[in-house]
């Protein structure tokens, strides 16, 4: 699947391309199964043409999981056989990984889970690597109480169990309720998107929450959590599936002088902890 030029799904085309040249420190994958993310529409649209480079025809695609066909020199992480997955992520949009073929830089490659189908392994990398590092980043620990928006989505649902099971914290998700049960089999607390939504937090939590994460970078809850923490909270924002690798899959910057306001009724929400941090992808 290929598009040549900027545009909506009319531009998407079935395509012959030359088989990927597999060069050193690369990997050369037969794709089993590949995932769908929001940057591969932003990117078809424009969207991004202003921070990334683009050579046409693209192969769009970011995450995959199969077999290693082929390794390049210098590389004796792999061999020819194995089950990767990985977030394909290169120096340039060209290559990507809704094809048949694709190369893969060795260290944007990972062995396959055995317990996990090649569909489940596919949809890991891109969201899970964003909401692992921006829960790592923010420093989340069993003493904090973390409230994770768009709880139900696809960074959203892998924050929650990473900040519950691996990071060990108390978790307070926002959904819609069709997505309640799945969000406590997570392991988090759901409350529902809405009007309200700052008491229902305020009753399940009272003494406030101490990081928040906000994958869909909504401006009031955003807003409400800088403002609202002057000393030690932490906030994270706009975590929009962009990531560059593995090992840096995002950027933190200090945001420590916040000019909004918070929105009337979410005052005292937030635990005053620390400081808050823009989160950005």
């Amino acid at each position: 699947m290929t598009y040549a030029q900027y545009g909506d799904d009319d531009v998407l085309e079935l395509t012959d391309q030359p088989t990927p040249k597999v060069g050193p420190g690369e990997i050369l994958v037969e794709v089993r199964a590949a995932s769908v993310n929001p940057v591969d529409w932003k990117l078809m649209s424009g969207g991004l043409d202003a921070m990334m480079d683009v050579r046409f025809p693209v192969v769009p695609g970011w995450d995959v999981a199969g077999v290693v066909s082929a390794v390049g020199i210098d590389t004796p992480e792999f061999a020819v056989g194995d089950e990767v997955v990985a977030y394909n992520r290169q120096d340039y949009v060209h290559r990507g990984t809704f094809a048949e073929l694709t190369t893969v830089p060795v260290r944007a490659a990972a062995r396959k889970p055995r317990d996990l189908s090649w569909e489940e392994a596919a949809s890991l990398p891109l969201a899970g690597l964003t909401a692992f590092q921006a829960l790592e980043r923010l420093e989340v620990g069993p003493e904090d109480t973390v409230l994770v928006h768009g709880a139900g989505g696809g960074v959203g649902s892998f924050a929650v169990q990473l900040a519950a099971r691996a990071f060990r914290a108390r978790v307070i998700g926002s959904a819609s309720a069709s997505q309640h049960d799945r969000i406590r089999d997570l392991g988090g607390e759901p409350v529902e998107y809405g009007d309200g939504l700052a008491d229902a937090v305020r009753e399940l939590a009272p003494d406030g929450v101490s990081v928040v994460l906000d994958p869909c970078a909504w401006r009031s809850t955003t807003s409400t959590t800088s403002r609202t923490s002057p000393t030690r909270s932490r906030a994270a924002a706009r975590a929009t599936s962009t990531a560059s690798s593995p090992s840096a899959s995002a950027r933190t910057e200090p945001h420590s002088d916040v000019d909004a306001l918070p929105p009337r009724g979410w005052e005292g929400v937030v635990r005053p902890r620390g400081r808050a941090r823009l989160f950005t992808t």
